[in-house]
């Protein structure tokens, strides 16, 4: 008798486009030149170079706000479900304080973060930190890869609330025409 042994592979969505790191290296400089703008978004002390969603503001993904916090890098996005959410958008995240962790990639180092969840969904990132905190109970959450290109929306989003909010424009963000003002207003 023989037994096949199958390791499976590292799963890594595919890339972002050039075009899709455009966006995101213009929308990365527009965070930091003013995060007062964002509230939902922190920058991410799991990647030298990426921002944690704690909420979602556009159409598509508005639902996961305070069931899902997302990690977007130049080349990657991906999120982790806190304890209670579903697939979906669905499920119930109690208020209070979740202490989760999770491995961003196979073989890498676990992250752990504390979240308090407000009574408005409102998510507050506590800790993030690369280590783990005495007497604490941690639950630990699949980190899920997500299509790059779909959200692009969300960035969008971002891009046209840093444009009303600057420039007073009050019609919707057209690609690509905005994102080159984008860009102009990011290099000032």
């Amino acid at each position: 008798m023989s037994f096949l042994f199958f390791r499976s592979p590292i799963f890594l969505p595919k890339p972002s486009t050039p075009a899709h790191r455009k966006i995101f290296e213009t929308f990365f400089k527009i965070y930091h030149q003013n995060p007062e703008l964002f509230p939902w978004i922190t920058p991410s002390s799991l990647s030298k170079k990426g921002l944690l969603f704690k909420g979602f503001r556009s159409e598509s993904f508005r639902k996961y706000a305070g069931l899902e916090i997302g990690l977007l890098t130049s080349n990657y996005f991906g999120y982790v479900r806190l304890p209670g959410a579903l697939p979906g958008g669905e499920g119930m995240v109690e208020t209070g304080t979740h202490h989760i962790s999770f491995t961003y990639l196979q073989g890498f180092k676990k992250h752990f973060l504390s979240i308090t969840k407000s009574a408005d969904a409102t998510l507050h990132l506590i800790q993030g930190d690369s280590k783990k905190v005495a007497n604490r109970k941690y639950h630990f959450i699949k980190f899920n890869f997500y299509d790059y290109s779909l959200f692009t929306e969300e960035m969008f989003y971002c891009l046209h609330h840093y444009l009303t909010q600057k420039k007073e424009i009050k019609r919707s963000f057209q690609y690509p025409v905005d994102l080159e003002e984008v860009v102009h207003l990011a290099e000032e």
